[in-house]
């Protein structure tokens, strides 16, 4: 295949492109403007990593016909001469570039034998005094045009940045694989490409405090931000919900608020989520508890001076802990306590009237 004019000339702006935005982030930073100049930090290096795989594609393609040996400022590079255009490019990005790509068996480029690039230099040189313009001339494409050709024909740049910078999208809108807050992402990917992990299964059934039960229908991972936080967006699980009681389905619910929020209920500790399969059922330690709710447990705790009475007001999963809420006799707030907490604190359980006489209607 032989490279187009078009693609030569898109790669050419956009190597002048992420020398501007180096600069601009230099400028940026000394005025003050660490946001703006993270930005163009960001943007630039992407550019550089979308020159690296194009020019890697080119040389696997055969269409790279002369590679010289630069040395620049004690670092190495390999100058390829493409038809009327020469592309400098660091030796250690370049090929570690190459063996990605040749990785991914998708690539038809990767069945191919890779010959030692060193083997194919012609000439080395030692370049003291090398600073290449930044300008772009008028007649050539402008940034827009290089970079949609360049996402046709190869990959997009979004591909090779971090979506975010305190909290706003900072890829190229108009690019394929542009992230914003609130981007969805489908379940094989999140695992794959994000290392994403779900603890709930589709089909699980929760008996939550907030809502009831509660039915999972489906789960993906979507950019968003934590619970009560702006910063950081990332990759987070969330799922399409139906709730029992009124029929009503939800969508994006994140996993951290049916964990942390709506919690779980929790009828027998020595089997707390029985009809969830998820990983969740890994993380959550089973209790044989003496109480029930309603009991009301008296504590002899090191820290207080007499015994106290604490009624059972709630057993239920906040996160990935079993809870029992307690609440003093004369108080309206409950405490949440592990058991480990005061199980051995426990001094007399006073069993309420209604476990009584749940208990003596089971024994008959």
């Amino acid at each position: 295949m032989t490279v187009s004019t078009d693609t030569l000339e898109a790669l050419f702006v956009i190597n002048k492109r992420a020398k501007q935005y180096a600069q601009q982030a230099t400028e940026a930073y000394e005025r003050g403007y660490g946001g703006l100049a993270k930005t163009d930090s960001l943007r630039k290096e992407a550019l550089y990593a979308l020159k690296s795989h194009v020019l890697a594609r080119l040389y696997l393609r055969g269409d790279v016909k002369e590679i010289q040996l630069h040395h620049i400022d004690d670092r190495k590079y390999y100058c390829f001469s493409i038809k009327e255009y020469k592309f400098h490019t660091p030796i250690d990005e370049f090929e570690r570039t190459v063996q990605e790509i040749k990785s991914d068996t998708e690539q038809s480029v990767a069945q191919q034998e890779l010959p030692e690039i060193a083997q194919e230099v012609t000439e080395t040189k030692q370049i003291d005094d090398f600073t290449p313009s930044e300008q772009i001339p008028e007649e050539m494409m402008p940034e827009h045009d290089a970079l949609k050709h360049l996402s046709t024909e190869f990959v997009s740049p979004n591909t090779f940045i971090y979506p975010f910078n305190d909290g706003r999208p900072v890829g190229w809108s108009y690019l394929p694989g542009y992230i914003e807050e609130g981007t969805t992402i489908p379940e094989p990917d999140f695992k794959t490409e994000h290392d994403g992990n779900f603890l709930l299964e589709l089909g699980d059934t929760i008996n939550t405090i907030e809502h009831g039960k509660i039915v999972i229908l489906d789960r993906y991972g979507k950019w968003i931000s934590q619970r009560f936080y702006r910063d950081p967006i990332l990759p987070r699980p969330v799922y399409d919900v139906r709730i029992n009681a009124s029929g009503k389905q939800k969508s994006g619910v994140r996993e951290e608020r049916i964990l942390h929020e709506w919690r779980i209920h929790v009828e027998d500790p020595s089997n707390p989520i029985p009809s969830v399969s998820g990983e969740l059922t890994d993380l959550i330690d089973s209790y044989e508890l003496d109480f029930d709710v309603g009991d009301v447990l008296t504590l002899d705790r090191d820290f207080e001076e007499d015994p106290t009475d604490w009624y059972v007001d709630q057993i239920s999963i906040c996160g990935a802990l079993l809870e029992v809420h307690l609440r003093q006799c004369n108080e309206e707030w409950a405490e949440p306590l592990v058991p480990d907490e005061f199980i051995d604190d426990i001094v007399a359980i006073n069993k309420s009237t209604s476990t009584v006489d749940s208990g003596a209607e089971n024994s008959q």
